[in-house]
């Protein structure tokens, strides 16, 4: 290569970026009398992101450089492809650069406030449109995938390793995207509301409100936005043969939110607060409703299994010719695409809380909480064409193979996810009384869902594991903590002026006085983990979970052994494991934060603050998830950490 590069790894988002936020307001208040009032107010926001990669200019070409054909065949695409062996980091610039994203988003609110004696009451209207433009692919210089099935004994399927199949050149996925459309997108978001403050006795406050949300599906200015349709197998085009703008998707009219909330006071010191509400989210994301312009026939996706029981494709034969804008290619579409359900439609969440404040001596607040979310139509997605298990060739066994043999992925955006959240919290305020002032808080929490998390994230293993049975996905969120202890404290020392001792000033008071300690001490329980199978035997593309024979957990678990490999066990070939998902917990985490401040006095009105921070003072290691896949010389075992060792800082303010 003509060049020294970073060979880094595909997770990273290293490289040099550009950015431009642009922001203004104007506003108008008029009263119309002490109890009448209207505020209108008009926003404009303007963000502007150019983010390449790093190590790479213009027309360098690296991947073509390395030996691999057609790495590098649009402008904006110069670095090397993406070499991933399961199990190992890999190799090979940013999937996700370049990015060049321009969006500008449009306000007006108006809110009518009317005060009487009991009632206070609010409605209002919110209008937000966005003006949105993309530049972006996840493979735009080629990967490759390789797992160690290709290499396994044919007769049991085992045996193999992944990096004798990299050295073969024999990878298990070759994937490239490309990029033909420069898309200028828009939405719009209406928001109405009314909602009344009353305050029904001297006793009890009463919330009560009605919200009502209507969010336009996304669509292009040009009708540069297309969606695949499972029914005919085509992708629709939107403005071609009477598809909507839209691409087919529907307006959902229905987002009605009604919230309730009171607080009584049962006693002098005593408070019983509570609410309700229904919560509206605007559907879709950058992950797939807002990306219709990145797949065929604006921005094709190449992707091809060559299987893992014969060597069909090398990374020597490289990647076909990018092809020309065709819109005739919705009418026969091939290499991977992107649809959305046609009845897709926001998400919500059902909140309710229900909290017991009492007020104690000593100028201690006590909270006793709980608190519960339910998500419902949460988006997600998942390939709609994934091969059923089976021997042979992948593609051979996809769903829509028959009718559309060069069909890859489909990857597809619904909104029937859940989520449940339910939790009692409990925390105690010491209020700063002698100096001295602190707060305790811990949470008992569960939640449960059957989608992941929007970009990944956590250890989820393959989600869904088998599309035509996405319920059995339900399990532990991967964010779910079952227990966490929070304590933070502040003690200013009673010495130096205006404290117990000392404070007459003098040479005592300048050494001793103006001292504060601080501390923030954190306990809680491990996240989940999934097992997998280190060589999946669905021969799908896709890796699958173990038969679960045993409970899995240990009573005193090691690094060296966190959990019972023996509790899993490899499926037979071609069939899914039962093993759920998010079944075990890997390790909870201790830590604590201290921190000391001394104050000097400069002058009358201001004053010097050293500050002496110590992060994780007793370098308290914090464990990484073990490795969960099954069938790997390495499974049960932990062999990496989280967060930061030990850190000390120094500073200093002046304060005046």
């Amino acid at each position: 290569m003509s060049k020294a590069v970073g060979l880094g790894n595909e997770d990273t988002f290293a490289g040099p970026s550009a950015l431009l936020g642009e922001h203004a307001v104007v506003g108008w208040v008029h009263v119309f009398s002490p109890r009448l009032l209207l505020d209108s107010r008009g926003g404009y926001n303007h963000f502007n992101l150019d983010f390449t990669q790093a190590d790479v200019a213009p027309g360098d070409q690296l991947g073509e450089q390395l030996g691999v054909p057609n790495a590098n065949q649009q402008e904006q695409q110069n670095g090397i492809p993406i070499f991933s062996p399961a199990g190992y980091t890999g190799i090979g610039q940013s999937r996700s650069l370049p990015i060049l994203r321009h969006e500008k988003t449009f306000q007006y609110v108006t809110n009518l406030i009317v005060a009487g004696d009991q009632h206070t009451v609010k409605a209002g209207v919110d209008v937000r449109r966005r003006h949105m433009g993309e530049f972006q692919t996840n493979r735009g210089n080629g990967r490759f995938n390789f797992t160690p099935n290709i290499t396994n004994n044919p007769a049991n399927n085992t045996g193999g390793h992944v990096m004798a199949s990299f050295l073969l050149g024999a990878p298990s996925l070759i994937e490239q995207d490309y990029l033909l459309a420069d898309a200028a997108i828009r939405t719009t978001e209406y928001g109405l509301y009314v909602a009344d403050d009353w305050r029904a006795t001297q006793t009890l406050t009463l919330n009560v409100g009605l919200r009502y949300e209507l969010d336009t599906p996304p669509s292009e200015t040009s009708n540069l936005w297309a969606s695949f349709d499972p029914t005919t197998a085509t992708v629709l085009v939107a403005g071609r043969n009477g598809v909507s703008d839209t691409a087919g998707v529907k307006t959902f009219k229905k987002a009605f939110a009604p919230r309730l909330g009171f607080a009584y006071q049962v006693a002098q010191h005593t408070v019983v607060r509570g609410g309700a509400g229904i919560f509206w989210n605007t559907a879709g994301h950058g992950g797939n409703a807002l990306r219709l312009q990145r797949h065929v026939p604006f921005g094709p996706i190449y992707s091809f299994n060559p299987g893992t029981q014969f060597v069909t494709r090398r990374v020597s034969d490289g990647f076909p010719t990018i092809p020309r804008l065709d819109l005739t290619l919705a009418d026969n579409p091939s290499g991977s695409v992107i649809g959305v359900d046609p009845n897709y439609r926001p998400g919500y969440a059902e909140q309710f809380n229900l909290t017991l404040e009492r007020e104690l001596p000593w100028s201690l607040l006590v909270k006793t909480s709980y608190v519960g979310n339910l998500g419902r139509h949460l988006d997600t997605t998942y390939n709609l064409n994934q091969a059923v298990p089976g021997s042979g060739p992948v593609d051979n066994r996809r769903p829509f193979f028959a009718v559309r043999p060069t069909l890859a992925d489909v990857t597809w955006a619904v909104s029937d996810g859940t989520a449940s959240y339910h939790a009692l919290q409990v925390s105690a305020t010491k209020r700063l009384t002698h100096g001295l002032s602190g707060l305790l808080s811990y949470t008992l929490g569960h939640s449960i869902d059957t989608v992941g998390q929007s970009f990944g994230g956590g250890a989820d293993g393959p989600l869904p594991q088998d599309p035509r049975n996405r319920l059995a996905d339900r399990g532990n969120s991967p964010f779910d903590i079952r227990h966490r202890l929070t304590i933070a404290w502040n003690y200013a020392l009673p010495f130096g002026d205006g404290h117990r001792w000392l404070s007459g000033g003098g040479p005592a008071d300048y050494v001793l006085g103006g001292w504060q300690v601080n501390g923030i001490n954190t306990f809680q329980t491990g996240l989940p983990f999934t097992p997998t199978l280190n060589a999946a035997t669905v021969n799908t593309g896709t890796g699958s979970r173990p038969d679960r024979i045993g409970d899995g957990t240990l009573s005193n678990p090691t690094v060296d052994r966190w959990f019972d490999t023996s509790a899993f066990a490899t499926p037979a070939p071609f069939t899914y494991g039962n093993s759920g998902r998010n079944i075990l917990y890997g390790p909870g985490r201790v830590n604590f934060d201290f921190s000391l401040f001394k104050e000097f006095g400069i002058k009358k009105d201001a004053r010097l603050q050293f500050r002496a921070e110590c992060f994780n003072v007793f370098n308290t290691p914090q464990f990484d998830l073990p490795n969960a896949a099954i069938g790997a010389g390495t499974a049960g075992t932990i062999t990496s950490i989280v967060g930061t060792p030990r850190q000390i800082q120094f500073g200093a303010k002046v304060i005046f």
